[in-house]
């Protein structure tokens, strides 16, 4: 498979080859055997001045073709030659090479032609037709993620990540699961019907204290969007005057925040259990509800009501800041493949990454995925809730943050579920914990 491409020239950049590029070559993301092939090839040829370097995925996405290291001046920089090979290796636990990444810069010196290009040129197209082949989907470990709710703007780095080949350059061949109130992610992860899924901090702590050893490949979310939405026309302004109202709140793990946050302000309440829709407060059944900052407090405005109609009551801003979304796997999966794990989290961030960056295209593929699903939405909702998710994963606009847990946040976070009983016990930290650092 041909993916991304070099730079057309960096005569006058110092992570350059200092000359143009052909067109026609891109990256080439071939099994370890086909490397070693194509290398001992070229070593063959008897190019004298071949350098192989290792860089890092973050080059590869960033498409800085570099060596690592740093060089004061032209001098110093070590490119020699006519040709250059940057390789990535990435091992597994025990040492053994599980992929490898081969880019190809065959480039015209300032002072001089190719002396390699014509011996080179038959094994380039070839491999440049084989390459395909090399990572045919029979190559790609076949994976699987269930989101947590139905196709939307919440999920689209991984609907970016799969449409744009992020997971396939990652050497996976990922199936999106179709969400929703009937599927349950900790229970598809158990069962393993499901490989990866998106659970909210707190659920899954819960999970794992009651003996599902889930392990947080990436914390996406950073803070939470949670919202108790009350009818200020019934006389509700403060947090006291929830006190005996008549609650709406999902089922499962997802009332473990607000339940949080009713115990916390010593405030008892009428629970009442609500399912997929915000018809229940709409017509009166409840006097509050819980509802989600991206989507149903943006869905009721859109019914019509208005903003001095509602009292809002951020749960982050009442002292009950849980991070939702994350990216989780159960603990047998990530010890039997950590580089798999580590490659699914990382294609799923560059996906935010890219969905951020990429607004309409990335609205243009949630849209595509509604519509398959028959999620009857649209596009300035779907707008509105991916402009939220960049508040959420992004906070701050902090890139380098992107998909890391805090363990600060964790530690508080843990105890608050120990003080007010909705765990038994909270996991260590780095046990509990396999993201980036």
């Amino acid at each position: 498979m041909i993916t991304g491409s070099p730079p057309n020239s960096c005569e006058d950049d110092k992570k350059g080859c200092g000359s143009v590029i052909p067109p026609y070559l891109g990256v080439l993301v071939l099994s370890e055997a086909v490397l070693v092939v194509v290398i001992e090839e070229i070593i063959q040829f008897g190019h004298e001045q071949l350098d192989v370097y290792r860089v890092s995925p973050e080059y590869a996405v960033r498409e800085s073709w570099a060596p690592y290291g740093d060089y004061d001046n032209d001098n110093e920089w070590p490119y020699h030659g006519d040709l250059c090979v940057f390789c990535e290796r990435k091992q597994t636990s025990n040492g053994v090479l599980s992929n490898s990444r081969l880019i190809l810069d065959i480039s015209r010196r300032k002072n001089g032609t190719h002396s390699l290009m014509r011996k080179f040129s038959f094994l380039l197209l070839f491999f440049l037709c084989a390459a395909p082949a090399a990572m045919a989907d029979d190559d790609l470990k076949e994976v699987s993620l269930i989101p947590l709710w139905i196709p939307q703007a919440q999920f689209a780095g991984y609907m970016v990540a799969h449409e744009k080949g992020f997971y396939e350059a990652a050497g996976l061949n990922v199936t999106l699961l179709r969400g929703g109130p009937d599927k349950r992610p900790v229970e598809m992860l158990k069962a393993g019907t499901a490989t990866f899924g998106i659970v909210w901090l707190s659920g899954a702590i819960e999970e794992r204290s009651a003996g599902a050893l889930l392990v947080n490949l990436a914390q996406v979310i950073q803070r939470s969007a949670l919202i108790i939405v009350a009818d200020r026309r019934r006389g509700i302004t403060t947090l006291g005057d929830l006190r005996n109202k008549r609650v709406g709140l999902w089922g499962g793990d997802l009332n473990i925040p607000p339940r949080v946050f009713f115990e916390k302000n010593n405030i008892p309440v009428r629970i009442i259990p609500n399912y997929t829709t915000v018809n229940l407060f709409l017509k009166g059944g409840v006097d509050a509800i819980a509802a989600m900052w991206y989507n149903e407090y943006h869905l009721m405005l859109n019914s019509g009501l208005n903003r001095d109609e509602l009292t809002l009551f951020f749960l982050k801003d009442e002292g009950v800041n849980f991070p939702e979304d994350g990216i989780y796997c159960l603990q047998s999966t990530y010890h039997a493949d950590p580089v798999m794990c580590d490659a699914f989290a990382r294609a799923s961030l560059q996906g935010w990454s890219y969905a951020f960056a990429n607004r309409d295209e990335a609205l243009d593929i949630v849209m595509s995925y509604a519509r398959e699903g028959n999620r009857e939405t649209n596009r300035a909702h779907q707008r509105w809730m991916l402009d939220r998710m960049e508040d959420l994963i992004l906070p701050g606009k902090k890139g380098d943050d992107l998909g890391k847990l805090d363990p600060i946040t964790y530690d508080d976070m843990g105890k608050m579920l120990l003080d007010y009983g909705m765990v038994e016990r909270v996991p260590r930290f780095n046990d509990f914990y396999r993201g980036p650092k």
